[in-house]
């Protein structure tokens, strides 16, 4: 339709419209509760920035979809029209309302909580077992054990979320539990076997170190889990929103009982960093010569 015709058409309706009211008016006698005017529509929101109008444009993402990769596309796609609204005088804000911000701040959030959890195990271990190498040993299962989680949940599609981190940071606490009790028993079965006047190879006395707490640590790992379970049976919103963190939590204990069974014993195998020898000294013949055994043998007067 062309202006000109648009235009009579407005017109044709308001000389229609404003008759037929006159009519209706006086046929009903009541001039006074009644009147037509052509008007601009009633306006049912308002958008401003900085005190100038503007127009808002929502942009949601489908069900399933995830907010920071549409987010990253929207941005994409508003950086390619930018330079065509500047040059027609349009201001563009792509950041006024971004859900992806709280998404980026509350993971933000847990994940520092995350850190300083397992800082805060990491300081007690090293506290309370007088041992830097045996807690070393325990400490190495908290890494290894959230990254395996961290792998099972991406195979099955599962990112990184406020939830799944979320569990991931509970089970810093409990993902130690199952190496502290191995390598003590480990330490322990090796001092022990140092003392001995023929001391057993050491592979024999690690292995049978871990299956003496073998059954006990897988007891209470599944115990554990079984406690986690119903909350994985949860119902409707609740269940939707506590089962990735659920997941993400026996994944990691289970995690830590393959790392406690397999892992802790060989790095209990290492052998302990040796002391260097004392200042040496200077034997009979005036040649300088260590302290060990050997050393004074070697040095001793013939």
């Amino acid at each position: 339709m062309a202006d000109r015709d648009l235009f009579d058409a407005i017109g044709f309706l308001r000389r229609e419209g404003d008759a037929l009211m006159r009519r209706f008016v006086r046929s009903h006698r009541a001039a006074a509760w009644a009147e037509l005017r052509f008007e601009a529509v009633s306006h049912r929101s308002g958008a401003a920035i900085n005190g100038e109008p503007a127009v808002v444009f929502n942009v949601y993402e489908q069900y399933g979809a995830n907010t920071l990769d549409v987010t990253k596309g929207v941005d994409g796609a508003l950086a390619e029209l930018r330079p065509s609204l500047e040059r027609a005088g349009i201001e563009l804000h792509a950041d006024l309302f971004r859900p992806a911000n709280f998404i980026t701040t509350a993971t933000g959030n847990v994940r520092s909580s995350l850190l300083l959890g397992g800082a805060l195990v990491v300081v007690v271990l090293f506290l309370f077992m007088f041992d830097l190498r045996t807690a070393a040993i325990s400490c190495a299962a908290i890494p290894l054990s959230l990254l395996a989680a961290v792998i099972v949940l991406g195979r099955f599609g599962v990112t990184l979320n406020t939830m799944t981190l979320g569990g991931l940071a509970i089970s810093i606490g409990v993902v130690v539990d199952d190496a502290v009790v191995g390598v003590e028993n480990i330490v322990r079965r090796l001092r022990e076997n140092r003392a001995l006047a023929r001391p057993r190879p050491m592979a024999r006395v690690v292995l049978d170190a871990c299956l003496e707490v073998r059954g006990a640590v897988v007891y209470a790992t599944f115990a554990v889990v079984l406690v986690v379970l119903p909350v994985l049976a949860l119902s409707g919103l609740a269940g939707r929103f506590f089962a990735p963190l659920g997941v993400a939590y026996v994944l990691a204990v289970l995690a830590s009982l393959g790392v406690a069974l397999t892992v802790i014993p060989a790095l209990s195998m290492l052998p302990p960093a040796k002391t260097r020898p004392s200042c040496p000294t200077t034997g009979p013949s005036g040649v300088a010569c260590g302290s060990g055994p050997s050393a004074q043998r070697w040095c001793s007067p013939r």
